[in-house]
């Protein structure tokens, strides 16, 4: 049987209805304050997961027009070295033909100096694009197989810029006179 202490008895029917009124509004608002504590938690942990992914965005979106930024640069200077390249290899393959066949023909366009800075830029961004890639962890620096392609890569371009570009072709190229004109 249940025990009902000898307090209790003594009060009136009205004390005993505003005790059990008082203790449930108090179980009330105890219930109501942890789960307003847990929703204000559940809240803040989200929104710090939400402020975490944005910032992880924002970073996300600052390397990858970094990369995007590296790589035209490389594009760009590739293409423009190329074309340089290409348009000498042109002009002085149409000057030896009117050469021999005693035709007038124009001096190339291309100078050696022109070409050197063109190739030091091409050099300079290929050099920014293995950064990029081993600064970032795109290809693991302890994997030695892309530095070493890449700088086999560098290594050939510089050969043929600096000694047998300037062997074969630069001696072909005219040279501007520092007083003006050219001289071939």
């Amino acid at each position: 049987m249940l025990c009902i202490p000898a307090w209790w008895t003594g009060l009136s029917v009205e004390v005993h209805a505003a005790l059990i009124g008082a203790g449930a509004t108090l179980g009330a608002a105890i219930f109501g304050v942890l789960v307003v504590i847990t929703q204000i938690r559940s809240q803040g942990r989200q929104s710090r997961d939400a402020i975490a992914e944005a910032e992880r965005r924002k970073m996300n979106a600052a390397l990858y027009e970094d990369a995007v930024s590296i790589c035209r640069g490389l594009a760009d200077a590739s293409i423009e070295f190329n074309t340089k390249l290409y348009a000498m290899s042109m002009d002085i393959e149409i000057a030896a033909r009117a050469e021999v066949a005693g035709m007038a023909y124009s001096l190339p366009r291309a100078r050696f100096p022109m070409l050197s800075t063109l190739y030091g830029e091409f050099s300079d961004a290929a050099l920014r694009f293995i950064y990029l890639i081993e600064n970032r962890r795109i290809v693991d620096p302890r994997i030695l197989i892309f530095r070493t392609a890449m700088n086999t890569v560098l290594h050939d371009s510089r050969e043929l810029m600096f000694s047998d570009f300037v062997l074969h072709v630069m001696p072909t190229l005219p040279t501007d006179n520092p007083s003006g004109g050219i001289f071939p």
